[in-house]
């Protein structure tokens, strides 16, 4: 019983030490975007350039979830940046890294339908390589196409389909490795006591008069129906995301914007709403989800997260999909000729284009 306490207490403050980082790292964020400039020559990096979460700042790696902002793609663009990976293996692609990230996945599958919980989580640490993998093809990517720094997704290349469907089938083996964990486990969690707070009566207790807990009736139907439902909307909120994205990319990363348009993007960038959905997609994108998740199953807390996530992650999902998009429509009616513009270019986006980069000097541009 020792050994399980000091073993909880380590996670727990693992946990907590991840929590404060990611907080502090927020913070950092939301300064950087409120330093953030528009209009200026970026002055060209110098050579012992080394990118951080806050150099080279996109739209869509500002919505990022915290361990690809915080974790992932700057692990992955240091190493690529001190080995010369790319340089040294130019045969290897990025979708070659893809398909390398869906065979961890896999593996990670595979030891996740073990009983062993320290099985299921050495099923996590494979996972979380694939999801480094995930960041790195990417990376690798952006070397080959001498693109580095440049956080983009482009839209409608093979790359960017091939990189959806090992996502989308790593997100499945997952689901289904627990799914036929679950599975085999229903004895166990109908012993279990009931979970959410309409499963329970008033009844007598031990302390009297109260809510008492009603049996649970678990089937295989009823398991498979609850991760159904959660990832129904963990596709929707992927899409979702990658719309909104899109359509924020345009209107802050868009063509050369005149000078009233660029106290548009200013107030558009800098304001508490921005800041506000940039943070809530964090946590409720499809990748922030799979994230907690995974925490959830370090800790063994599968069956109460799926019930309540049954519940709250599609209502959560909903509302801040419509709370986006009444936000970009809003900004349009403010401006509704530059977004008109704006929304409609199908040209290719530089990343936070005439904004200056943090630890780079800026100089206003002179009107002509």
């Amino acid at each position: 019983m020792m050994m399980l306490s000091s073993e909880n207490k380590i996670l727990y403050f693992g946990l907590a030490t991840l929590l404060l980082y990611f907080l502090s790292m927020d913070i950092m964020l939301y300064q950087t975007i409120q330093l953030k400039v528009i209009g200026g020559v970026k002055l060209p990096k110098p050579k012992d350039y080394t990118p951080t979460p806050f150099t080279d700042l996109t739209v869509k790696l500002a919505c990022s979830d915290h361990w690809v902002h915080f974790v992932y793609m700057p692990s992955a663009e240091l190493f690529e940046s001190s080995t010369n990976f790319s340089g040294h293996f130019p045969w290897v692609t990025a979708n070659m890294v893809s398909f390398t990230h869906l065979a961890t996945a896999i593996i990670s599958g595979k030891f996740m339908l073990s009983d062993d919980l320290n099985m299921r989580r050495m099923g996590i640490f494979f996972f979380y390589i694939r999801n480094w993998l995930d960041a790195f093809d990417g990376v690798v990517y952006r070397a080959h196409a001498h693109k580095k720094h440049y956080f983009e997704s482009v839209r409608g290349s093979l790359g960017y389909l091939v990189d959806a469907i090992t996502d989308t089938a790593a997100t499945a083996i997952l689901f289904f490795a627990v799914l036929f964990w679950l599975r085999r486990n229903v004895s166990r969690l109908c012993k279990e006591s009931s979970v959410l707070p309409f499963d329970s009566k008033i009844g007598l207790t031990e302390n009297g008069i109260g809510l008492k807990p009603m049996p649970q009736v678990v089937t295989g139907k009823i398991i498979f129906f609850k991760l159904l439902t959660i990832g129904i909307f963990i596709f929707l909120s992927s899409g979702c995301w990658d719309k909104f994205v899109h359509e924020y990319e345009v209107l802050l990363m868009g063509p050369e914007a005149t000078a009233q348009q660029q106290v548009l993007q200013s107030d558009v960038l800098k304001s508490s709403a921005m800041w506000m959905i940039i943070w809530i997609w964090k946590i409720i994108c499809a990748q922030g989800f799979i994230e907690i998740f995974l925490i959830i199953i370090i800790f063994d807390k599968v069956w109460e997260f799926i019930c309540w996530m049954q519940y709250i992650y599609p209502v959560v999902v909903i509302v801040f999909c419509v709370i986006t998009e009444i936000h970009l429509h809003s900004v349009s009616i403010s401006y509704p000729t530059y977004c008109h513009v704006s929304l409609a270019q199908t040209t290719k986006c530089l990343p936070f284009q005439s904004m200056a980069y943090i630890g780079h000097v800026s100089v206003p541009t002179k009107k002509s």
